[in-house]
């Protein structure tokens, strides 16, 4: 926006006494329609008009007066005419636009020497504005001099000057008034000036004739900017050198500068004709902006307009779930990948050669896996484009081949033990059921729980075990581990056939015989004997009608 000033006030406060300019105190006036001059000032900085009296008398009253005007600039042609060789006494007050009166300015007088019959008329020509000036812009300080050259060889001219659109010469707009006929500038405030074309004229009269001098050419005014420069380049990149590039969007010339990371372009930009910009050397990764304004034929330069891009260096990181975590008997599996800013994966399996590109909200979903260790690995790329480098894996084993339990501390059979604790084990067996004689199977049970039986029948008994590893196999029915055992709580009958106890005999050798039943079915007999002080034993076997016939050779004396 263009500049300007303003003056704040909460009390009016009412205009100075304004000073004499001309006709000089007690001076001579060379017109009977001469110019009264004065110079006002006020603190509030309101402009000001003025309300002149001339009088015939020293003594000012009101019946002397023979001439009178308000509202008027700061100059004023008398009206009407006076009389010539007469003295005239004057004053003047201000006003300021709140209708504020000053205090009436101290009398002054002077006497009209009429020189209208040989008058010569002033001079004046203005020297700035000249017929090429520079334009004012935003930059320009808000103030122009204009100066000039006058004379008036017999009269104390006074000069007033006016801007206006056009070079006439008429219906301007009053810059200053009274100004002396030996003053050669002014400094024009031009901050309240809107942007345009300024023709500066002015006007020098002496009480009988003025002329007109108008300048050779304009002031031109142009504080208006340029639309900002619309930038575009990419959003996301992981190049280094990404390029920006712009265009212009309506009042500028043409003529660009843009600076990196900075909304200075006061310093250190780059002044260019050029509509895009690539750095010479890499940039670090994250944010950075480029901010870029074009100039007006008036040297106006415009609002920045910018773009964002981030670079982003850091290679992304894929996770993968859904994978097993022990040893599994499903031969299908559905992994799922993810990873902070992935948004895009290839994957292989098992070694293989790698998948092309993924979103990253398909699944890897995989079917009829083969017994064994299997392997899937994953590489991931983020919204940048990079690429990560290390593979992410994932292993676990398919195990579909069904384990094999093993029954130890199975009773010895037959046994007269109604209780039995019996331990599974067998290679990857986690889990078994078992069932017992011609039960059913029971309920799954870990395998580091024991089979306990009590109150066992007499008889034959018979478990049964199937097992389940890891990965959930379970071992046929068909193909179960099995113990069995015989329970004899009946005790063995036997006959024997010998000597009565304390019988005796010649005979050298002496057959035992007799015969044994039994639920278990013995098959055999222990003999122990003692005979002279010699012990010993040996088997005795049986037929398959539980009858025996041992045949010995004894010792004489006494046997046992």
């Amino acid at each position: 926006m263009t500049t300007g000033s303003f003056f704040v006030s909460t009390k009016n406060i009412a205009p100075n006494i304004p000073a004499l300019v001309s006709p000089p105190a007690g001076g001579e006036a060379d017109s009977l329609t001469p110019v009264l001059s004065v110079q006002g000032s006020d603190v509030n900085g309101d402009t000001m008009t003025y309300t002149f009296e001339v009088f015939t008398d020293s003594s000012m009253e009101q019946r002397f007066r023979v001439a009178y005007a308000v509202d008027q600039p700061a100059s004023w042609i008398v009206t009407p005419p006076l009389t010539d060789n007469t003295r005239y006494y004057w004053t003047a007050m201000a006003k300021d636009l709140h209708g504020t009166f000053s205090r009436t300015m101290a009398a002054q007088s002077f006497i009209v020497k009429n020189k209208d019959s040989g008058n010569a008329a002033p001079t004046m020509t203005i020297t700035a504005p000249g017929a090429n000036e520079p334009v004012m812009n935003k930059y320009s300080i808000n103030s122009y001099t204009i100066t000039w050259t006058a004379a008036d060889p017999d009269s104390p001219a006074l000069i007033a000057l006016y801007h206006a659109p056009d070079a006439g010469g008429t219906g301007g707009t009053l810059i200053a008034s009274g100004l002396s006929k030996n003053v050669t500038s002014y400094t024009w405030d031009t901050s309240v000036l809107q942007d345009g074309s300024y023709y500066v004229y002015g006007v020098i009269a002496d009480g009988k004739s003025q002329v007109t001098a108008v300048s050779a050419g304009p002031i031109v005014i142009d504080r208006t900017l340029p639309t900002p420069p619309e930038v575009s380049g990419v959003t996301l990149t992981n190049n280094p050198t990404p390029t920006w590039s712009w265009t212009g969007n309506g009042g500028g010339s043409g003529t660009y500068r843009y600076k990196l990371d900075s909304e200075d372009l006061t310093t250190g930009a780059t002044e260019t004709p050029d509509l895009t910009f690539t750095p010479a050397s890499a940039l670090g990764g994250g944010e950075h902006t480029l901010y870029v304004q074009e100039r007006d034929v008036a040297g106006n330069w415009s609002p920045s307009g910018s773009y964002r891009t981030n670079i982003d260096l850091i290679l992304p990181e894929a996770t993968i779930s859904g994978a097993p975590v022990q040893a599994t008997a499903d031969t299908s599996v559905t992994l799922t990948v993810s990873g902070d800013d992935v948004v895009i994966y290839r994957y292989r399996q098992d070694g293989g050669e790698f998948s092309g590109e993924r979103p990253v909200g398909d699944p890897i979903q995989l079917a009829a896996l083969g017994d064994g260790g299997h392997a899937v690995a994953v590489i991931g790329r983020d919204s940048a484009g990079n690429w990560q480098t290390t593979e992410s894996t994932v292993q676990w084993i398919v195990d579909i081949t069904p384990p094999g339990a093993v029954i130890t501390s199975v009773p010895s059979s037959p046994t007269n033990r109604t209780a039995a604790t019996l331990v599974v084990g067998g290679e990857g067996v986690t889990a078994y059921r078992y069932k017992f004689d011609d039960g059913a199977y029971s309920s799954e049970t870990p395998v580091s729980t024991p089979i306990t039986l009590v109150s066992l029948t007499e008889g034959n008994h018979t478990v049964s075990v199937i097992g389940r590893d890891g990965a959930g196999n379970w071992q046929t029915e068909g193909s179960a581990a099995t113990a069995a055992w015989m329970v004899d709580l009946t005790p063995a009958v036997m006959n024997v056939s010998t000597l009565l106890d304390g019988n005796f005999t010649n005979v050298a050798e002496l057959n035992i015989s007799g015969t044994v039943t039994d639920a278990s079915g013995i098959a055999s007999l222990a003999l122990e004997y003692a005979a002279e002080g010699t012990t010993g034993s040996g088997e005795v076997i049986l037929d398959g009608k539980g009858a025996f016939s041992h045949m010995r050779p004894w010792p004489s004396g006494p046997i046992s």
